[in-house]
C-alpha cells in the first residue's frame, strides 16, 4: 500500500512529515520509509563528479619539462574543460524516485580557475581557463611570475584550484516545494614549476 505522510510518526520523533515528502509500503512489523528532497539533494551531490584541474603552459624552456621566465606572461589552461565546468562553469545533476514522483536538482558554480604561487598568482574565468594558447595569440590565462627560483631546485609549487557553490532545489511532480545550499566543493592541484632569469646579451 502507497501512502503519503501528513503528521508526525512515533517511529521518527524529530520531524513532522508535510504530505508531500515522502511515501511508504505497508510492511509488518518495519517502520515506513521516508525520502525527503533535502535527503535526496544531499545523496546526489555526492554523484557529482569533477576532476581536478590539469593544467597546459606557454612559454616552455626548451629542453626542459615546463620552465618558464621572469615577468613573462605564462599562459596557463585546463586540459579537461570539464574540471572548470566548460565556458559556463557549471555542473548539474537531477536525481529522481519513479515510485513517488520526489525530484531534486543539484547545480554547482564555479568563478573559475585559481592559481598561486609565492611569486606569482592569477584568477581566470571559466572561459578564460579552457582557451589553450595559440601561435601569434596573447594567453587568455597568464600569470607573471615575478623573481627567479633558484633557490628552490624543483621550481615553484603551484596550486591550480576551482571553488565551487553548489544550491538545490526539488519537489514533487511539477511542483517546485524546496530549496536550499549545500557544502561548497573545492578542486586542486599541486604542481612545480621552475622560474628561469631572462639572459641578456649585451654587445659594443
Amino acid at each position: 500500500m502507497e501512502e503519503f505522510l501528513g503528521a508526525c510518526q512515533d517511529w521518527y520523533p524529530d520531524a513532522c512529515i508535510p504530505k508531500w515528502a515522502g511515501w511508504y509500503e505497508e510492511t509488518e512489523g518495519e517502520p515506513p520509509v521516508v525520502i525527503q528532497p533535502e535527503e535526496l539533494a544531499l545523496a546526489a551531490q555526492a554523484q557529482i563528479k569533477i576532476p581536478n584541474p590539469q593544467v597546459e603552459q606557454n612559454p616552455k624552456l626548451e629542453n626542459t619539462a615546463n620552465t618558464t621566465l621572469v615577468n613573462v606572461d605564462t599562459g596557463f589552461w585546463v586540459t579537461d574543460p570539464a574540471s572548470v565546468g566548460g565556458e559556463d562553469g557549471v555542473h548539474e545533476i537531477r536525481a529522481t524516485i519513479p515510485e513517488t514522483g520526489v525530484w531534486v536538482e543539484i547545480r554547482a558554480e564555479t568563478d573559475g580557475l585559481q592559481i598561486a604561487s609565492q611569486a606569482g598568482s592569477t584568477t581566470c574565468t571559466p572561459a578564460e581557463a579552457v582557451t589553450a594558447w595559440s601561435p601569434g595569440s596573447d594567453p587568455a590565462c597568464s600569470v607573471q611570475f615575478n623573481r627567479a627560483s633558484t633557490h628552490l631546485p624543483g621550481g615553484y609549487p603551484v596550486t591550480v584550484s576551482s571553488a565551487w557553490n553548489t544550491s538545490w532545489r526539488g519537489g514533487v511532480g511539477d511542483t517546485e516545494t524546496d530549496s536550499g545550499t549545500l557544502d561548497p566543493i573545492t578542486t586542486e592541484t599541486t604542481l612545480n614549476i621552475p622560474v628561469a632569469e631572462v639572459q641578456t646579451l649585451v654587445t659594443d
